[in-house]
């Protein structure tokens, strides 16, 4: 099985989110809570904490994004985190997404230099993950994400959804809610 989470770090906290819907036309992020909180304090025991909450295996491939405003040692030296990744399912699309979520006022940097987000902040983050593009940030005025920020996941308005799309999409929806019960 493929894992696909992004780990944002920040203020020496993480919020793990789990990508869904990894298709061209839609992307959603959600959150994996501990406790209920969206945040945790990285300590020893994440990595222990977060095997469990997946159902990790070792067979498993994994595909990560990261994103911090300052280094973790305990993070960034694991064997999970990767410098310089290339992915086909992160990308400047996504993290725009994560700066949407978190309303983020400044930019996110990549290792090869490219950026994502506001460069008149000061406030900067930066990511493992290669950018392709250096783009300026989407509108933020959606109303809607934040109520989706709220319930905990965010997804972009799909307006050419087709009834095939449509009736996954529910059934995830369906089976989501089974789990949670």
């Amino acid at each position: 099985m493929k894992r696909v989470n992004l780990f944002f770090i920040q203020n020496n906290e993480i919020a793990v989110l789990r990508l869904k819907n990894i298709n061209k036309s839609e992307q959603q992020l959600e959150f994996l809570k501990k406790e209920g909180e969206k945040f945790q304090a990285i300590n020893s025991d994440f990595w222990a904490w977060w095997e469990e909450k997946v159902g990790f295996s070792n067979g498993d491939e994994m595909d990560f994004c990261f994103v911090w405003d300052e280094k973790n040692d305990l993070i960034m030296q694991n064997e999970r985190f990767c410098n310089d990744l290339e992915s086909d399912i992160w990308n400047e699309e996504t993290l725009d997404l994560l700066l949407g979520l978190f309303d983020i006022k400044g930019k996110i940097s990549s290792p090869n230099g490219n950026s994502i987000g506001f460069e008149q902040y000061e406030k900067e983050f930066y990511t493992n993950l290669i950018l392709k593009n250096q783009l300026p940030p989407k509108s933020r005025a959606n109303n809607s994400s934040k109520k989706q920020f709220n319930q905990g996941t965010i997804a972009p308005t799909i307006q050419d959804e087709t009834p095939m799309q449509k009736y996954f999409r529910e059934m995830r929806e369906r089976e989501d809610r089974q789990r949670r019960k």
